[in-house]
């Protein structure tokens, strides 16, 4: 007896052991099996507890905060806090010294309750990483308080959601990089940084002195910061989405990060060229750009950005260009500059971008990964040709091309639309690209009046209803290929030839999103569109489509469902 006792004792005493525990516990979902691990016995106890209470999640509309929180809390190092309020951060933030992560959502709380936390000793030293979406607090408020108490702060991302811009002056941001040495990522939203000469006058330090009076505690702390100010930030990335900044300011800022890795520019009606130019000079090791409708920007400005100079040329492999002022210029400079590294290209929104840029980039981009074309002039001339006129399709693994050759249909439409025909001989185009991209996962894509389509997937043509030969595909398709029905019901002009024959197989999708189906999927329907999908992990579907029984089958099937407003292919980040 003893001898078949023994494994079980060695088994359970293996559970206890915190190298081990830390290693399964990461992949154990959902999480409250922990709890189940914290009643076998007192050594699982002690072992499994701090793992359980390590990373909380709260929702003050869900959730009720467990009072057990006062003796646990000194577990918890990351919190996660939707809707709270002034009176909920006082329940759980004094019972969680040890905290290195806090992001707080959607919340109106004030600097009244927040501030003494940050301002405290131990609160500050231990934190590393904060994210608010905040409507009551202000920049100026905030940001000097990072600057003066959280100095080991290594990512910041701050939406300020309050009707209007949060004003801050250039000095406190400054003052937030010298101070934060080890800050990595930067990410400041709906702010608008002033120059020391303009503004309010006021850039919160005085609110801070006023509030605290003399701290001597920190004059060595403050003397330390002024000793590295000749020292270069490491900031990593900077994310100036949503902010107002001018030239002189963010040339300033840039001189002071050339260890920067990503810079991503958004609304921002002050830049200009002049600035822009200079990256390549002031961060050479920048890889990632984006653009988001840079008011201040030209086409000819950008352009001359992504060519560099022979001593300074940025290799790019993630770039974003939505909105004016991209046009087909810019995308060409692109393709013939960056073709070496380029993995990730976003063009969304960019309506000015044709055919025409397209082929550059498909040509010469050998590396591209992902292609986000959503919102473009482009055509599904562009999928013809064989397999090799796109350079990138031995490691395309991503495509949105919602929007291009299918046209729209209301929800309810009539089965005779000409669109529907249209939309038929587009999408035989369409797939046939598709069936050449060995390396393709995840497709976001329109399928308006193609239900019967998207249920017979890509590359089962010899499988189920819908069956069609190859040989006979190619020969009654040559005529068909790349038709389109203008408004006026008149063909447009003659496609061109097909693509060379190319051996198929079966694309093995593991995300899919989907643009305007039409009805709700019979269970039917949907348990074949399943099975001609074998490998999809995550599908995107609009909510109507999907009834209790659906969701039923895919959970079965091990695939995720998301509505596509979370749509992750945009790869923004």
């Amino acid at each position: 007896m003893s001898d078949i006792q023994q494994p079980k004792n060695i088994a359970v005493e293996a559970l206890a052991l915190p190298e081990i525990v830390n290693a399964i516990a990461q992949h154990i979902r959902p999480r409250w099996i922990l709890a189940k691990a914290c009643l076998v016995c007192k050594a699982w106890k002690e072992a499994w507890t701090p793992l359980l209470w390590r990373n909380l999640n709260f929702n003050r509309t869900e959730d009720e905060i467990p009072s057990s929180i006062k003796q646990y809390g000194y577990h918890v190092k990351s919190l996660d806090f939707h809707n709270p309020e002034d009176p909920h951060l006082d329940l759980v933030l004094p019972f969680c010294p040890n905290l290195q992560r806090l992001m707080l959502v959607d919340t109106f709380i004030t600097m009244r309750v927040l501030a003494p936390f940050l301002k405290n000793n131990h609160f500050g030293r231990t934190l590393r990483s904060i994210e608010l979406e905040v409507y009551a607090i202000q920049a100026k408020e905030l940001l000097p308080i990072l600057a003066k108490h959280c100095r080991r702060l290594e990512y910041i991302d701050i939406l300020f959601m309050q009707r209007g811009m949060s004003v801050v002056k250039h000095s406190v941001l400054m003052r937030l990089l010298k101070s934060c040495s080890h800050l990595r990522e930067l990410a400041l939203a709906k702010v608008s940084i002033v120059d020391d000469d303009n503004g309010d006058g006021n850039d919160g330090a005085e609110g801070i002195r006023g509030e605290e009076g003399t701290d001597d505690s920190t004059d060595e702390e403050e003397e330390g910061v002024d000793d590295q100010s000749r020292k270069k930030s490491r900031l990593e990335i900077l994310d100036l989405g949503q902010t107002d900044q001018s030239d002189k300011s963010l040339l300033e800022l840039l001189q002071q990060c050339p260890n920067l890795l990503g810079i991503y520019f958004g609304l921002n009606g002050k830049l200009t060229d002049n600035l822009i130019v200079k990256v390549p000079e002031l961060c050479p090791k920048v890889d990632s750009l984006s653009f988001y409708q840079p008011l201040g920007l030209t086409s000819s400005g950008i352009a001359q950005l992504l060519q560099g100079t022979p001593s300074n040329c940025l290799e790019l492999r993630y770039l974003k260009l939505t909105g004016s002022p991209t046009n087909d210029q810019m995308v060409k400079q692109v393709a013939y500059s960056q073709a070496r590294s380029l993995v990730t290209l976003n063009l969304q929104r960019s309506s000015m971008v044709t055919d025409d840029s397209m082929e550059a980039i498909l040509k010469h981009c050998c590396r591209l990964k992902s292609l986000l074309l959503k919102g473009t002039n482009v055509t599904p001339a562009i999928m013809q040709g064989p397999q090799d006129s796109w350079g990138c399709y031995e490691t395309l693994d991503q495509l949105d091309i919602r929007g291009i050759g299918i046209l729209s249909l209301p929800r309810f439409y009539d089965p005779e639309d000409w669109r529907i025909e249209n939309n038929r001989e587009v999408f035989k185009v369409i797939k046939r690209r598709i069936e050449m991209l060995p390396k393709l996962k995840r497709l976001a894509m329109s399928f308006f009046g193609l239900r019967k389509e998207l249920i017979q997937g890509f590359g089962n043509d010899d499988d189920g209803d819908g069956r069609e030969s190859q040989e006979n595909g190619t020969e009654n398709d040559s005529e068909k290929q790349g038709v389109e029905v203008d408004h006026d019901g008149q063909p447009s002009p003659p496609p061109l030839p097909p693509p060379a024959n190319v051996p198929k197989k079966r694309v093995r999708l593991e995300v899919l999103s989907i643009q305007g189906i039409g009805d709700k999927f019979s269970a039917e329907d949907f348990s074949i569109f399943l099975k001609n999908y074998p490998s999809l992990r995550t599908l995107m579907l609009s909510g109507g489509h999907i009834n209790s029984e659906l969701e039923h089958m895919l959970r079965v099937a091990n695939i995720k469902y998301q509505d596509p407003r979370e749509m992750i292919l945009a790869l923004d980040n």
